[in-house]
């Protein structure tokens, strides 16, 4: 994988603000939680602030096998990755955005605040947006209903697949 897709799948998902985390339960259920995207670093990993006592917690100290799905307009990015729980003060503070303060009054000083850091695997990007997109789906997408062939995935809008950060045997916490 080069350097030069990593680093743009890095730009493409820097844009987007919300994702969700898609966790293993304590019983092993997924669960998908909705959480603000505080910083997309240079390695293309995501921090989410949360509170230290949140269920999710114990269930990323369970299995720190993590997925994250983004979406803005018609932009698409899925991530597969560990989750690492953190309340060091100096990451709390160079992670810090003013847009979480509606969550934490107190800012880094709020009590049980934490960070959980998501060390990106791999991940996949869509985008389906522009105008050239757009006619070039559309023309792509009334060849093949003329033709009565379903429309190849690939004229439908740009897709980029790129390994990431390989995760090291120790990074796994799995039951």
């Amino acid at each position: 994988m080069s350097l030069t897709e990593q680093n743009r799948f890095g730009e493409e998902i820097k844009g987007m603000t919300t994702a969700m985390l898609v966790i293993r339960d304590i019983a092993s259920n997924l669960r998908a939680i909705p959480m603000q995207i505080a910083k997309v670093d240079d390695q293309q990993n995501l921090w989410f602030y949360t509170y230290i006592t949140s269920p999710k917690i114990a269930d990323i100290e369970k299995d720190n096998r993590v997925g994250i799905t983004l979406q803005q307009g018609e932009r698409y990015a899925t991530i597969s990755g560990r989750a690492e729980v953190t309340q060091d003060k100096g990451k709390l503070e160079q992670y810090w955005n003013e847009t979480m303060r509606p969550w934490f009054p107190d800012g880094v000083n709020t009590a049980g605040i934490a960070l959980i850091n998501i060390k990106t695997e791999s991940g996949e990007f869509w985008s389906y947006s522009g105008p050239t997109s757009k006619i070039t789906y559309l023309w792509n997408a009334a060849v093949a209903v003329v033709q009565g062939e379903r429309i190849d995935d690939g004229k439908a809008g740009t897709h980029l697949k790129v390994e990431l950060n390989a995760p090291s045997v120790s990074d796994s916490k799995t039951t």
